[in-house]
């Protein structure tokens, strides 16, 4: 049986004390709340991006489904920060989805994913 874990959720942009006893769960336990988490992962500015995606990190390549609709959405912020966030992991994903969503936006991206980086930045990823 799954935990709901809805009360340990974070509140606001600071609340970093949420992340940390979100640690101690496993994947099972935070995956229903996977894309509530993500959402935090917005702004690079924002004080509780980093821990969160500290948190998701151990679970990158599970997180497939959950960022091929921000790499497919309309905030380029937001895909900017995702791709800066788990660089790494996009390098050396082997992910089909993910990096034909990659792939898309490298071949053909809008003129918000040039101004805001994003473009720039998945060329780095897949050079």
């Amino acid at each position: 049986m799954k935990k709901d874990l809805k009360d340990l959720l974070p509140k606001h942009k600071s609340d970093i004390d949420a992340i940390r006893k979100l640690e101690k769960y496993t994947f099972e336990e935070i995956e229903q709340n996977i894309p509530y988490l993500l959402e935090w992962t917005q702004d690079l500015n924002w004080e509780i991006a980093l821990p969160t995606a500290q948190l998701l990190l151990p679970y990158f390549n599970q997180l497939t489904n959950y960022l091929i609709p921000v790499l497919s959405g309309t905030d380029d912020c937001w895909k900017y920060s995702i791709l800066s966030l788990f660089e790494k992991e996009f390098c050396i994903s082997k992910d089909k989805k993910l990096l034909l969503a990659l792939k898309r936006i490298k071949d053909h991206p809008t003129k918000s994913e040039k101004k805001e980086g994003v473009s720039g930045l998945i060329n780095q990823i897949l050079a």
